[in-house]
C-alpha cells in the first residue's frame, strides 16, 4: 500500500477533486467540511493513484480514439429511430443500431438523506 499526501482546502465554493500525478500532489475543496463528501473524494483520489501513468495513457488514447469515430446524429435521425425502432446510418455510413430511449419523465423531488444515532442512512 502507498500513502500519498493529501491537502485538505476548506471554505472554497468551487468544489473539487485535483492530483497531479507528476508531482504528487492532491487538493481537496470543500465549501465547508462534510465527513461522507470528503470520504468520497478521497477514495476518488485514491483510485487515480493506484492506476499506472502506462494505463493511464491507454485509456486517454482509447478515449480519444472512440471520440474521434463518434458521428453527428441530427435530431429527426434520433425522432426516425425511436419511431422505426430499425437500424440507421451514421454521417459517415456505418450501420448502427438504435441504443436510446427518448422518454420523458416526470422530475422527482429530492430527499435528503436522514440521520439516526448519529450514523447517516442512504
Amino acid at each position: 500500500m502507498r500513502f500519498f499526501p493529501v491537502t485538505l482546502v476548506l471554505g472554497d465554493r468551487d468544489e473539487r477533486v485535483t492530483g497531479d500525478e507528476l508531482h504528487q500532489v492532491y487538493f481537496i475543496y470543500m465549501n465547508r467540511w462534510d465527513e461522507a463528501q470528503f470520504a468520497t473524494s478521497a477514495s476518488r483520489l485514491a483510485t487515480q493513484h493506484m492506476v499506472s501513468q502506462e494505463r493511464k495513457t491507454k485509456i486517454i488514447s482509447e478515449i480519444l480514439r472512440r471520440a474521434n469515430r463518434v458521428a453527428p446524429v441530427s435530431t429527426d435521425e434520433l425522432h426516425e429511430v425511436k419511431r422505426n425502432r430499425k437500424t440507421f446510418r451514421c454521417m459517415r455510413g456505418e450501420q448502427v443500431a438504435p441504443t436510446l430511449r427518448l422518454k420523458r419523465r416526470r422530475a422527482r423531488p429530492f430527499r435528503a438523506p436522514t440521520s439516526q444515532g448519529g450514523a447517516t442512512l442512504w
